[in-house]
């Protein structure tokens, strides 16, 4: 279980030289391994590049992280539950009408190497596709636990220690009216994402929310898209292991939820 962020990608098969990170990245994963990754532009590389309004991110996804056996340094990713690439690109074939539509089936699992540097970084080697060119190649990232309780946006904690008995999480998935909306929201300790699809939106199909607890009060970092408002009281709500929330037209599970 873990909050993280990533401080740099290089990939060495496409870039001259490294550049700065462009994204503010947040990572959390739950205890069984479940994760949801949102990759949002920073503003300057917005008030850069005016083609990106209309998804300022690199990337979003949620899936499963899974050691690799017999590989204690390895770890999978996959990401068929939830891919925006692969989101908007089916959503873009289907409105136009051309071509077959992708399949999740061929959403790719990642597989990543890492080791801890000496300053603490976790440096992460492995091949996956880069968004930019549209290629597999090799990458670099480097990436830090942060601390989970006491991180905020503007003030990135390295992970130390965290008392036991202090650190809330919960797990909501969507398992039921999936033909319309597939989703996942994650909070954990002051930190909570969450990604939605609306499968009958071709134009706008995705909705993304961050947010960050401060004091009492949740925050919101990020707020994207038409379907918002269906995160509504995850965050806040009490939740135990089976527990049911309905927002609209979505009905929210609650797979995981404790106190470590």
């Amino acid at each position: 279980m873990s909050v993280s962020t990533r401080l740099s990608i290089y990939w060495p098969e496409s870039q001259v030289e490294k550049r700065p990170e462009e994204t503010d990245t947040i990572v959390l994963t739950t205890p069984s391994g479940k994760y949801v990754d949102i990759r949002s532009y920073k503003s300057q590389v917005l008030l850069s590049d005016k083609s990106l309004k209309k998804f300022p991110f690199e990337w979003a996804f949620a899936g499963n992280e899974l050691p690799v056996k017999n590989h204690p340094s390895q770890v999978e990713f996959s990401h068929d539950f939830f891919d925006s690439s692969f989101i908007l690109k089916y959503c873009r074939t289907k409105r136009d009408g051309h071509g077959s539509l992708p399949c999740k089936s061929d959403i790719p699992i990642d597989c990543g190497t890492f080791k801890t540097l000496d300053n603490g970084v976790r440096e992460e080697t492995g091949k996956m596709k880069n968004e930019s060119t549209g290629n597999f190649e090799s990458y670099i990232e480097h990436w830090i636990t942060l601390d989970p309780l006491k991180s905020t946006p503007t003030n990135m904690l390295p992970l130390q220690v965290v008392q036991d008995g202090s650190l809330n999480y919960a797990l909501f998935d969507i398992l039921e009216n999936k033909q319309n909306f597939e989703g996942r929201f994650i909070r954990l300790g002051v930190w909570a994402e969450g990604l939605l699809w609306d499968k009958k939106n071709l134009e706008f199909p995705i909705s993304i929310v961050r947010l960050h607890l401060n004091n009492k009060n949740w925050d919101i970092i990020i707020s994207f898209g038409r379907r918002v408002p269906f995160f509504k009281s995850l965050a806040s709500t009490e939740a135990h292991n089976g527990e049911i929330v309905k927002n609209f037209d979505v009905i929210w599970t609650c797979l995981e939820a404790g106190i470590i």
